[in-house]
């Protein structure tokens, strides 16, 4: 997914959601991911990154499949509703 995401061109509007319990991790990859200019938000369980997600317009989004709350992969059936969110 990473790989992807670095294959792209820089675009200084480009959003990323990062969805992850882990803090540290979340961190690190913001770090990068800011680095390489995308705009990046954090969400550390599964209601808050579905929140954000139906809130946000982002051009890509990064699950962890254990999350509290909400797993990733029980928030992939609400993605398809969303018109900018792929998952």
């Amino acid at each position: 997914m990473l790989s992807r995401l670095m294959d792209m061109p820089a675009m200084n509007d480009a959003r990323i959601l990062l969805a992850d319990d882990d803090e540290e991790l979340c961190a690190l990859l913001r770090d990068f991911l800011v680095r390489e200019g995308f705009e990046v938000d954090l969400a550390h369980d599964g209601e808050d990154a579905l929140r954000r997600a139906y809130a946000g317009g982002y051009d890509a989004v990064i699950l962890d499949v254990m999350l509290p709350q909400r797993s990733g992969l029980e928030l992939l059936p609400s993605s398809s509703s969303l018109t900018r969110f792929t998952a």
